[in-house]
């Protein structure tokens, strides 16, 4: 995987969780793909259940914004980091996610294996908050 191509992934990943379309997000991913939303859950197996991850999030989230920072390629492997910040459904409350992902490729340039491990930020972690914003 070039630099290039996977920042162009890393775009229409963004595009897909700003807009919360399951069906966008789903499109990146190949049939059979594996996508891990945390380290220690079960993963999520196949472009119908990698959708259905996305529109949970959609019922629970709103403003979402995404961003995403390549910082290694290797054959083809693309690792990030990444921000997603989001207003909480019902509460309003912000919420901040920061992590890194790896994501692993197939020769059509869909990625096969997600993997992600990430931190949230939230309400009631108001010294976390005010620390990490200073």
């Amino acid at each position: 995987m070039e630099a290039a191509a996977f920042a162009s992934w890393l775009d229409k990943l963004k595009t897909a969780l700003d807009e919360m379309d399951g069906l966008a997000f789903a499109a990146l991913f190949s049939n059979n793909a594996v996508f891990y939303e945390a380290p220690f859950n079960a993963p999520r197996k196949g472009r119908a259940a990698i959708r259905s991850a996305i529109d949970e999030m959609a019922n629970l989230r709103r403003e979402s914004r995404f961003s995403a920072q390549v910082i290694g390629i290797e054959p083809n492997v693309g690792w990030a980091i990444w921000e997603n910040a989001f207003t909480r459904a019902g509460t309003d409350d912000p919420v901040r996610l920061e992590g890194i992902l790896k994501a692993r490729f197939n020769a059509k340039g869909l990625c096969t294996e997600f993997q992600q491990w990430w931190h949230k930020l939230e309400p009631g972690q108001d010294d976390l908050m005010r620390d990490f914003d200073a």
